[in-house]
């Protein structure tokens, strides 16, 4: 999994945020699987953040098209230049479809 995935998912999530992100899940036996893991915080009367909840989903057959080249790609980019090339790249690929990255997610799953 890309780091600026998680980036991506800590920042909305600090922010009382709900995300959508494809995750590379790891078994126990060293195979994998993908999800569509919708996460949201619960917030209580004050408005604190008190728990985390995720529901996951299967992925698309058009997204498991996309999303796996594209993290390879984001890896490639956080190994030779960090983080901040792997954000860079990916914010360089929703301009160029012109695209948030929300409109980017919901339109793989469709």
């Amino acid at each position: 999994m890309p780091k600026v995935i998680f980036q991506l998912l800590w920042d909305r999530l600090k922010a009382k945020e709900e995300i959508f992100a494809y995750v590379k899940n790891l078994c126990k036996d060293g195979s994998f699987y993908w999800v569509l893991a919708n996460v949201t915080v619960t917030l209580d009367k004050n408005g604190n953040v008190i728990d985390l909840h995720s529901v996951r989903r299967k992925p698309s057959q058009k997204a498991m098209q996309v999303i796996p080249a594209l993290y390879k790609e984001l890896l490639a980019q956080e190994k030779h230049g960090g983080i901040n090339a792997s954000q860079k790249f990916l914010n360089s690929l929703l301009k160029d479809k012109g695209e948030s990255y929300d409109d980017f997610i919901f339109n793989l799953q469709h």
